[in-house]
């Protein structure tokens, strides 16, 4: 399957580029000595029961450890999974080792964009109501990852101010 689909969706120019990591406290080091990259926002989620849907199933929301650069778009995240449960960044990391995981973009509706991906044959492969990820083999191997709107003004005030109020 080649990219062309996902350049179907008018996704735009992606807000955050996701990095897989195995140790994110040392990711983050090595990226703000090499690029200058003072300021991280971390949180880490945990492993829990939820709407989220892996290949089309009900599965556990994937713990996990993310952090966001606290520079202009786009923004840098490195996420480190946790938990055990089948998640799109434990795939990655399992088949492909660090490295670039995804593009994250901002979706007005993640359902319908959804279908019209599944149409032009990129599946979901993981995701919930806000957050969402396309197939990686519409995208040359990147996972394409939506986000819901409603999420913006929230996910961006938490990377300015360090306020978590999601």
């Amino acid at each position: 399957m080649s990219g062309e689909p996902v350049l179907d969706l008018g996704l735009g120019a992606p807000y955050h580029i996701g990095i897989a990591v195995y140790d994110i406290e040392k990711a983050m080091e090595r990226y703000g000595k090499a690029f200058g990259i003072r300021d991280w926002r971390l949180r880490e989620t945990t492993e829990q029961a939820s709407t989220w849907h892996w290949h089309g199933e009900p599965a556990p929301s994937p713990g996990m450890k993310f952090a966001y650069s606290v520079t202009d778009l786009p923004l840098l995240e490195f996420l480190q999974p946790t938990g055990t449960a089948q998640s799109s960044l434990a795939k990655h990391l399992r088949e492909h080792g660090e490295g670039v995981f995804h593009l994250g973009y901002f979706v007005d509706n993640i359902p319908e964009l959804l279908k019209r991906a599944e149409q032009l044959g990129v599946p979901a492969e993981s995701g919930g109501s806000q957050i969402a990820y396309l197939d990686p083999s519409g995208a040359h191997g990147v996972c394409v990852e939506l986000v819901s709107e409603a999420l913006r003004e929230p996910l961006l005030h938490w990377v300015r101010t360090g306020e978590w109020t999601l």
